[in-house]
Order: structure tokens, then sequence, then C-alpha cells
């Protein structure tokens, strides 16, 4: 069969660009385990199950909008050592224990409260306010962060960032042409995904790559402990179909190590293991 140059240009044109348009309005299912050990210590693993409901705003003049999450509903659990595990379940009706945990406590009001990020070409970013907080700390983070895990404010963003697009340049791509997607974590952690095209079938395409993750020196005098990663393994799955993700998977096992700017040095090493999967919720 001959191809001719405006057939070619059609079939083309007609691979989706794997960047949603604005006005997103979709519901997704979030499956998270993160397991942190410390050298000596017991392993800690968190999991959570959420149902979200996302709708964005029509774009400002500047051309961002506000992408708004309200959980349906959300269970967790939180294991550590030999210790009986804490177990969390949220639904909005529920009312909340007088005498819940701190952990449940953390989830209920993250879960109650939702939360807004703000949407630019591609990209996700903390509202304004939230990002001036977003500052690079001790690795140690509060308890809330521990326990909100991929939930958390400051890791929103890097969550929820297939949703809005796999590829900044929204440009149809070939089977296994390759790119580069960048996220910022907390402590000047980037995320760098480098996802191929695997397969493109109709309006469905499925891309899968390796994941790094690189860490920020601190300034120079700074008294902000290095950050120091090891990639044990990683990689990024992805599926989308027409004008929106159907599921994706990051998965990454990782060695953290703060070496604090003190004399002698002080060091601190954490391995983790992380999953985080989103599937979009179809209505029956």
């Amino acid at each position: 069969m001959i191809l001719t140059l405006a057939s070619l240009c059609s079939l083309v044109l007609a691979q989706p660009a794997l960047r949603a348009p604005v006005g997103l309005s979709a519901r997704y299912r979030v499956d998270a385990a993160i397991t942190v050990a410390s050298a000596g210590g017991s392993a800690r693993t968190l999991t959570q199950n959420a149902v979200v409901s996302l709708v964005e705003s029509k774009p400002d003049d500047d051309g961002t909008s506000t992408l708004t999450g309200a959980f349906e509903s959300l269970t967790a659990e939180l294991a550590e050592g030999a210790s009986q595990p804490i177990a969390f379940r949220f639904a909005p009706a529920d009312p909340a224990p007088a005498d819940e945990s701190d952990f449940a406590r953390d989830l209920r009001a993250a879960a109650a409260a939702g939360f807004s990020l703000i949407r630019f070409g591609g990209q996700l970013l903390p509202p304004p306010a939230q990002a001036l907080s977003l500052r690079p700390r001790m690795p140690a983070p509060p308890e809330p962060a521990r326990h909100l895990g991929p939930l958390a404010p400051s890791a929103l963003p890097a969550t929820f960032a297939p949703v809005v697009g796999l590829d900044p340049a929204a440009r149809p791509r070939r089977v296994g042409e390759s790119w580069t997607i960048e996220r910022s974590l907390t402590n000047g952690i980037t995320l760098r995904l480098t996802p191929a095209v695997e397969s493109i079938e109709g309006q469905r395409v499925a891309v899968r790559g390796p994941v790094e993750i690189t860490s920020r020196p601190p300034e120079p005098g700074s008294a902000e402990p290095a950050i120091l990663v090891t990639l044990r393994a990683g990689e990024f799955r992805a599926v989308w179909v027409g004008d929106r993700l159907e599921s994706s998977d990051l998965r990454y096992d990782a060695t953290w190590t703060a070496r604090a700017a003190t004399d002698p040095p002080v060091e601190r090493s954490t391995t983790t293991s992380t999953r985080i999967t989103l599937t979009l919720v179809r209505d029956p």
C-alpha cells in the first residue's frame, strides 16, 4: 500500500499529543506504597488508596489555570517494625472519632481540605503562597509529611503531574522516540524520567522508560545538609488514550544520605522503596 503525503500527515496528526486539554474534569484512583528504612532502625511502610476528583478552571489571562482536587475516599495504613499497624479510612460524610491517632488526624485534615495546584503549560506547580515555603530543609520532614507521603502538599505536583501530560513538548511521537521529564521534589531533589513510546494503537499510546534522581549541592557556606542519592532501580510506565491519562506507574528504590555541614561531618542514610500508580476511574 502506498501512503501519500496527505495520508501520512493525517496519520501523524491523529496521534495523541500526550497533554490533556485545559478544562480537565476526571476522577483518578491513587495507589501508593512507600517503605523507608534507616541504618539500624526498623522499616516504616505507608500505603495509601484514594479516589480523587479533579476539576480544572478556565485559564487566566496569563495562561495559568487551577486544578482542584477533592477526595472522594482515602484509606491508609502505617506499619513500623513489629508494632501493630495504624489504619485510617476517610469518606466525606464520616465523623472524626474523638480519640484518633496523629496519623489519622493528619490524613483526615488533608483529605477534608482537598488541594489546589497551578497549571502552566504542561507543568503542575504549587500555589504561590505554598511555593514560598518549599525551601530545602533537613531530611527528616515534619510528622504530617511522613504521614501524607505522596499526598503531602510538597509532593502533590509531582504525584499528579502525569494527569496533565506526559510530554512537555506536546507533540506527536514515533514508536521508539524518547524525551525527558523533570519533576522537582523537596530538598533540592529532581526526579528525571526518560519515557519512550513503546506502542501506538489508534488513540492509545504506551510509554515506558528509566528513572533518575539527582540532588542539588548546597550553596557555598550554607548550613543545609548535602543530600546524596543513589538509585538502585527505577522505571516509569504510562498509557495515554485520546486526550487523557489512562494509567501511570512510577517505582524506584533509592538510598538517601544526608551529610550535615559539621566538623566532623555527620551522615544519616535511609533506603526507600516507592511505588505510585494513577488509574482513570471511568463512570459506569
